[in-house]
C-alpha cells in the first residue's frame, strides 16, 4: 500500500471546505443531455463508471446535472484538488464524502487511517463494509480524480476490487483514464464509460446551447460552428458569449481564438511535463500525427510514446484508424499550439514546417507538402507540387483537401509562369474557395496575349472554367466548357491528368440536367480510360448513375448503382468525400419513397455535411432533399425556410436547378392553400411539369374538370415518375369529380407504382387519392404493398398541414383494447383484427361499435378521419 507520500501529513491534520463535498452549482445555461444521464443511471450495478474527457469537455457539469436529477439523499460528492495528490488527505476525503448519505459513515476507516497513516488493507475492508450499508441505489461521484490518481489508483483498484456495486454505484470523473485495471472490468461487462466521443455536443445540443445564452443563428451557420468547434464544450460556450455581440459564427470563434488559446495553455499545456508541451508544440504544425511522421519532422525519437500518453491523457487527439496509430488533434487547439509555437519560436516554426513538407514529398503526398511548403515561405516549391499533381490530389485523395494558405503569394509574380497559375485557380475551386479560384483564373484570363495559348494551356484553362462553372451551379455552361477541352485534347492529342478531371463536370453537369442517356454514355467513357483514378470510376461514376436514374423514377436500376457506390467508397475510404454526395442523396430519395424519414434525414444531413460551405450546388441540392423531408413530417413552413436557404446559395444558377426550387416551393406553397403564389412560379417550369402544376393547383382548388384539361395533352417521351404522376393525378381529377370509372382509374395508377416500386409519391401527390386510399383500404387488394401503402396513405394524411395539433381529450376515452384495434382498423380486415389480436370476431365488431360511437363516426372512412385528426393515429 502507498505510504511514502505520507511523510509529515497525518489524518488528525486534514480539513475540508465544506463545498469539496457539494456538487458545483449549475450554470443557467445548462443544456440537459437525457440521454447521458440514462447511460450514468444504466451503469448502476457496474463495478465502475467512469466519464473521461479532455478540460472543458464539460464532465463536472454533466455529473453534476445527473446528481441533481437523483432522488434527495442518495447521492455523494468529492470534488477532488492539487492537495488530494497526498493520500491520506484523498483516503480521509473519501470516507468523509458518503456522511452525506449516512453521517456514521467510515468511522472506525477514519480510526483506522489515524492511527496507521497508512492506507491500509483493512481501511479498505471497512470503507467497503460501510459502504455496502449505504441505502440502495446510493452513488458517489469523485470529480476531477486525475489530479489524485498517480498516488492512490492502486488503492482504489483494491476498493473497486470488493466494490459493492449491487448497492452503490462509483463514480470516477477524469481528464486521463484512470488506471485502475479498466480493461479487466471492461473484458468482463463490468465497466460503464462515457468518453470525448460522448461528451461532444450534438448539432442539436449545439443550438440548445445558444439558445441558453439568447443567441440565435441560421441552420448552415450552426453547422459551420459546430464542424468548427466539433461539439467541445467550452468552445462553444466561448463562441455564444462572442456571437452576442456578432452574428458570425466563424469571427465568434475567431474573436475568441485568444481566450481558447489562454484557457488551453493555463489549463492543459502549462501543466504538462515539459517533454509533452514541447513535443505538441512541435507536432502542430502536422495535420494528422503518426509516429513516423512526428519523429521524422520534429526528431523526437521516443514519438511513439509520447503519442500514445497524450492519448491516453486526453490531450485533445483523436485516433483516426482502428489501429489507434494515426491521430488528429482538435482543430482549434491545434490552433492554438501553432499560436503558442510561433510566439515562442517563430524561426523553429519555419524549420518544422520546411522539414515536414520535405518529408511528405518524398513519401509521395505531394498537397500536405505544398501545404507546408507555403507554411515555410516556400511558394516556388509548392506550387510546382500544386500543378504536377492536381488531379491526384481531388480524385485520388480520400481527405478532400481544404484550400491552399495562399496569403504569403502575390499573384501578380504568377502572371509570367501562366501553367503555375493556372493550376492555382484550378486547385482553389476544386477545394471550394471559389472566389478567389475565380480571381486567379479572371487574372490568367486578362493577361493572356490575344492570340490562342498553346493547346495544353487551353484545353487546361476551358477545364478549369468548366470547374468554375460546375461550383456555380451552371450545368449548361459546365458541360459546354469540358467538352471544348475535350476537342482541344483529342485534337493535340494531349495525355495529361488534366483529362481525367473533366469526367466530374461532364458526369455530374448531366445528372443536373436530368439527361440520363448522356450521364450513361460518359460514365462509360470514364470507366474506359485506362488512367482515371479507381475512386472515379468506382465512386464518382456510379453514384452519378444512381442518382440519374432515381430522379425520372428507375427506383430498382438507382438502388442498385446506389449500393454499388456506397461499397466502393466504404471499401477505398471516400465516404466522406464529395464523390459520396450522389449516392448518399439518392439513397436519402430511395428512403423518402418508402416513408423511411428518419434513414433519409440521415442520409441527407451526410450528404449536406460533405457539401457545406465548398460545394454550393450541392448544398443547394441537398437543402432541397431537406425541405422535401421536413414537408413529409409536416413541417411545411420550416420547409419553405429551407428552400429559402438554397435559393440564396447560388447567383446565377443553371435553369433546371432554378426550376428544381420553384416547383418544390410552389407544391410547399399549395399545401399550405396559397393557389396564387404556386401559379405565379409555374410559369417559369418546363412544359411538361408546369401542366403537372397546374392540375394540382386546379385540384386543390376542388376544381377537377380543370385538372382534367392540364392532364388532356399527351405526355410524349415522360419518365417513369411523370407518367406515374400523371395517372395519380387523372385518378384524384377523377375522384374530385365523382366519375363512376374512378375505381379503374385509381387501380391502373396503383398497379402502375406497384410495378416500379413507388410508395411515397402514390400518397403525397394528391389530397384527393390519399383520402381515397383510406376509404376504401377495406376493399382493396391484400398483400404487403398495400398494407404498406394504406399505413403511408394515413401517415401522409396526418401530416398534411391543418392537421397536425397536440391531441385532444375524447368525452369518454378509448380504452388500451380499443386503441389496439384502431391502429389495425387502416390496414386490415376484421378476421384480421382479430388473428392479430387473438380474439374473437364479436369482440372486433364489439369494439369497433364503441370506437365508432366514441368518435362519433357513422363510417369505417369517418373513424379513421377523426382519429387522424385527433392524433390517435
Amino acid at each position: 500500500m502507498a505510504d511514502d507520500a505520507n511523510a509529515g501529513y497525518t489524518a488528525q491534520d486534514v480539513r475540508f471546505r465544506a463545498a469539496k463535498f457539494r456538487r458545483p452549482a449549475l450554470p443557467a445555461t445548462l443544456v440537459t443531455r437525457s440521454a447521458l444521464h440514462g447511460r450514468l443511471t444504466a451503469g448502476a450495478g457496474q463495478r465502475l463508471t467512469i466519464v473521461v474527457g479532455s478540460a472543458g469537455a464539460g464532465k463536472t457539469v454533466l455529473l453534476s446535472s445527473w446528481a441533481a436529477e437523483r432522488s434527495p439523499g442518495v447521492t455523494a460528492w468529492l470534488s477532488c484538488d492539487k492537495a488530494d495528490a497526498n493520500p491520506v488527505r484523498f483516503w480521509a476525503a473519501f470516507i468523509e464524502a458518503p456522511r452525506t448519505i449516512a453521517p456514521g459513515f467510515g468511522s472506525d476507516a477514519a480510526d483506522l487511517l489515524a492511527t496507521d497513516e497508512v492506507i491500509s488493507a483493512d481501511v479498505v475492508a471497512s470503507v467497503v463494509n460501510d459502504a455496502a450499508k449505504l441505502p440502495a441505489g446510493s452513488a458517489i461521484v469523485v470529480d476531477d480524480f486525475h489530479l489524485a490518481a498517480p498516488v492512490v489508483s492502486g488503492d482504489m483498484s483494491d476498493l473497486i476490487e470488493r466494490w459493492p456495486a449491487q448497492t452503490v454505484q462509483l463514480v470516477l470523473g477524469s481528464r486521463a483514464d484512470p488506471p485502475v485495471r479498466l480493461d479487466r472490468w471492461r473484458m468482463s461487462g463490468e465497466l460503464c464509460e462515457l468518453r470525448d466521443r460522448d461528451l461532444c455536443f450534438s448539432l442539436a445540443e449545439s443550438g440548445d446551447l445558444l439558445a441558453k445564452f439568447g443567441v440565435s443563428v441560421s441552420a448552415a451557420d450552426l453547422a459551420l460552428l459546430h464542424e468548427r468547434s466539433e461539439g467541445w464544450a467550452a468552445a462553444l460556450q466561448m463562441a455564444a458569449l462572442s456571437l452576442r455581440d456578432t452574428t458570425d459564427p466563424a469571427r465568434a470563434l475567431a474573436l475568441n481564438s485568444h481566450a481558447i488559446a489562454e484557457y488551453f495553455v493555463a489549463e492543459v499545456l502549462d501543466q504538462q511535463p515539459p517533454e509533452v508541451a514541447q513535443f505538441m508544440l512541435d507536432t502542430s504544425v502536422l495535420e494528422e500525427l503518426t509516429a513516423d511522421a512526428c519523429t521524422a519532422v520534429t526528431g523526437w525519437e521516443n514519438a511513439a510514446g509520447l503519442l500514445r500518453r497524450i492519448d491516453a491523457d486526453n490531450l485533445f487527439l483523436a485516433a483516426l484508424d482502428e489501429e489507434q496509430v494515426t491521430f488528429r488533434c482538435h482543430p482549434l487547439v491545434r490552433d492554438a499550439l501553432q499560436g503558442e509555437l510561433r510566439a515562442r519560436d517563430g524561426a523553429r516554426e519555419l524549420a518544422l514546417q520546411l522539414r515536414a513538407g520535405e518529408w511528405f514529398e518524398s513519401a509521395g503526398e505531394s498537397r500536405r507538402a505544398a501545404r507546408h511548403f507555403l507554411a515555410a515561405h516556400q511558394a516556388d516549391r509548392a506550387l510546382a507540387l500544386v500543378r504536377d499533381q492536381l488531379a491526384t490530389s481531388f480524385l485520388s485523395d480520400p481527405g478532400v483537401p481544404a484550400p491552399l494558405d495562399i496569403e504569403t503569394i502575390d499573384p501578380a509574380t504568377l502572371i509570367d509562369v501562366p501553367d503555375r497559375l493556372l493550376a492555382l485557380a484550378a486547385d482553389l475551386l476544386l477545394s471550394g474557395d471559389i472566389a478567389r479560384g475565380s480571381e486567379y483564373l479572371d487574372l490568367l484570363e486578362h493577361a493572356l496575349p490575344s492570340a490562342p495559348p498553346e493547346p495544353a494551356l487551353a484545353a487546361q484553362l476551358a477545364a478549369a472554367r468548366a470547374v468554375r462553372s460546375m461550383q456555380a451551379g451552371q450545368a449548361e455552361q459546365a458541360v459546354a466548357e469540358a467538352l471544348a477541352a475535350r476537342a482541344i485534347e483529342q485534337r493535340a492529342q494531349l495525355t495529361d491528368e488534366w483529362a481525367a478531371i473533366l469526367a466530374v463536370p461532364l458526369v455530374r453537369g448531366y445528372t443536373w440536367l436530368e439527361d440520363l442517356c448522356a450521364v450513361e454514355r460518359e460514365g462509360s467513357t470514364a470507366l474506359a480510360a485506362p488512367d482515371l483514378p479507381e475512386p472515379v470510376k468506382l465512386v464518382m461514376v456510379p453514384g452519378a448513375r444512381a442518382l440519374a436514374r432515381f430522379e425520372p423514377g428507375y427506383l430498382a436500376e438507382a438502388a442498385e448503382a446506389a449500393r454499388d457506390a456506397e461499397g466502393a467508397a466504404d471499401r477505398l475510404g471516400f465516404s466522406g468525400h464529395f464523390f459520396a454526395v450522389d449516392y448518399l442523396r439518392a439513397l436519402a430519395g430511395l428512403a423518402l419513397e418508402q416513408r423511411d424519414l428518419d434513414t433519409a434525414e440521415q442520409l441527407t444531413e451526410r450528404a449536406l455535411t460533405i457539401s457545406i460551405h465548398r460545394r454550393p450546388p450541392l448544398e443547394f441540392l441537398g437543402l432541397l432533399d431537406r425541405a422535401r423531408i421536413w414537408a413529409a413530417r409536416g413541417q411545411v413552413r420550416e420547409a419553405l425556410a429551407t428552400v429559402a436557404t438554397a435559393d440564396q446559395l447560388l447567383a446565377s444558377p443553371s435553369p433546371v436547378l432554378r426550376a428544381r426550387a420553384d416547383e418544390l416551393q410552389a407544391e410547399l406553397r399549395l399545401s399550405l392553400g396559397d393557389l396564387r403564389s404556386p401559379a405565379g412560379l409555374a410559369r417559369g417550369l418546363p412544359a411538361g411539369r408546369r401542366e403537372l402544376l397546374l392540375a394540382k393547383i386546379a385540384l386543390a382548388a376542388g376544381d377537377g374538370h380543370a385538372a382534367l384539361d392540364h392532364l388532356r395533352a399527351p405526355p410524349g417521351q415522360a419518365t417513369p415518375r411523370h407518367a406515374l404522376v400523371r395517372q395519380l393525378l387523372l385518378a384524384a381529377a377523377a375522384i374530385e369529380r365523382g366519375d363512376p370509372a374512378a375505381a379503374g382509374i385509381v387501380g391502373g395508377a396503383l398497379a402502375a407504382a406497384r410495378h416500379a416500386g413507388f410508395l411515397g409519391t402514390v400518397v403525397t401527390t394528391a389530397p384527393q387519392l390519399t383520402s381515397y386510399l383510406i376509404e376504401h383500404a377495406a376493399q382493396m387488394h391484400d398483400d404487403p404493398f398495400t398494407a404498406q401503402l394504406i399505413a403511408a396513405a394515413v401517415d401522409a394524411r396526418a401530416t398534411e398541414p391543418g392537421t397536425l395539433q397536440p391531441p385532444r381529450a375524447l368525452p369518454e376515452p378509448l380504452t388500451a383494447a380499443e386503441l389496439r384495434v384502431l391502429k389495425l382498423l387502416p390496414t386490415s380486415t376484421y378476421p384480421e383484427m382479430a388473428a392479430t389480436l387473438d380474439v374473437s370476431r364479436n369482440t372486433i365488431k364489439s369494439h369497433l361499435r364503441s370506437i365508432y360511437q366514441k368518435l362519433g363516426a357513422a363510417s369505417r372512412s369517418d373513424a379513421i378521419e377523426r382519429a387522424i385528426d385527433l392524433g390517435l393515429l
